[in-house]
């Protein structure tokens, strides 16, 4: 029995299984977020590859990766930018699990976005001695214009 998954099969396969469950995540997708469904197929693919106890067959992993594609997406806001957070999360799954997870366990995983840099802007050095004279003089160009 040969143990090496053909991924290139795998993936060629993808467009042709038909079934409720390809329907509803490309219902849930859409085209434009087509590149999650992809990041999970091949990370998924890399997980199968590990023979992990319990891991799905080649015949059975298509479904289950739709399943874990919906299952990921759900109420989540995913952004193009999270690839990296989920290739992350799917690399110590692999180096730490002896079993085949399910979706849940992803999340487990799954590194928190990096806090967004709110940086205040430093507040201006000036010297009040100029700033004064500068004052001066622009009220001094406006009452001259008035008169």
């Amino acid at each position: 029995m040969n143990s090496q998954v053909n991924t290139t099969v795998v993936m060629e396969s993808v467009e042709e299984y038909n079934d409720p469950i390809k329907t509803r995540v490309k219902q849930l997708l859409g085209k434009e977020n087509n590149w999650f469904r992809n990041c999970i197929f091949s990370e998924l693919q890399a997980l199968q590859l590990m023979r992990l106890k319990g891991f799905p067959s080649e015949d059975t992993i298509i479904p289950v990766a739709y399943l874990w594609v919906e299952a990921l997406w759900d109420g989540k806001k995913w952004e193009l930018a999270d690839r990296t957070r989920i290739a992350k999360a799917f690399l110590e799954m692999r180096k730490s699990l002896k079993e085949w997870p399910q979706p849940a366990t992803f999340f487990e995983f799954l590194p928190k976005k990096a806090a967004l840099l709110s940086l205040a802007a430093p507040p201006p050095q000036y010297d009040k001695e100029k700033a004064a004279a500068n004052l001066a003089f622009i009220r001094q160009s406006i009452r001259s214009r008035v008169k």
